[in-house]
């Protein structure tokens, strides 16, 4: 931590502080047999915060949608996105560093405090917006709503063979 007083006189004072901290490490090991284990599992069902032997202290684990050997996402006949056999390491909420900056003014024997932390890097998975998507509430799933505009798709389905591009005017999951 860094500290300082810019300003001392006889009625004034102003101090400041500053602090950085960086947080790296790595699950080493858990019980006996075991290299995955969930610690949160959320109501949604599809990410979740584990601790993975080799990876940072509680990843974000998920299913994410299958690509073919190309790279394209692969989808049913239907075009409902497949999705992978196994969850996969998805992101890390651990941010990369986080610290804080904090003002005092002294006046008379009056203070007046003010504190700035933050954080920079790390995932979060918000449910709400799962949902939101989901139920087609969100704000992302405005077009193709109201059947004004149609929906496409582009990528292979699960057979291999490639889409034809042909607008997807209405749907069932």
């Amino acid at each position: 931590m860094l500290t300082g007083s810019p300003v001392r006189t006889k009625d004034f004072n102003w101090d400041v502080s500053f602090n950085i901290a960086r947080n790296r490490n790595k699950v080493l090991s858990l019980i006996e047999g075991t290299d995955v284990l969930n610690v949160e599992e959320p109501r949604t069902g599809t990410v979740f915060v584990q601790h993975r032997t080799g990876q940072p202290f509680g990843v974000l684990a998920g299913w994410v949608q299958k690509l073919s050997p190309d790279g394209q996402p692969v989808f049913e006949e239907n075009g409902a996105p497949v999705q992978s056999d196994q969850m996969e390491v998805i992101g890390n909420g651990i941010p990369d560093f986080t610290g804080g900056f904090n003002n005092s003014i002294t006046y008379k024997g009056f203070n007046l405090s003010a504190l700035i932390d933050f954080r920079v890097g790390g995932e979060i998975y918000s449910g709400t917006n799962v949902r939101l998507t989901q139920w087609g509430l969100h704000k992302q799933t405005i077009q193709g709503r109201e059947g004004e505009e149609p929906l496409s798709v582009s990528g292979v389905i699960q057979s291999g063979t490639e889409t034809d591009g042909t607008p997807i005017y209405e749907a069932f999951f």
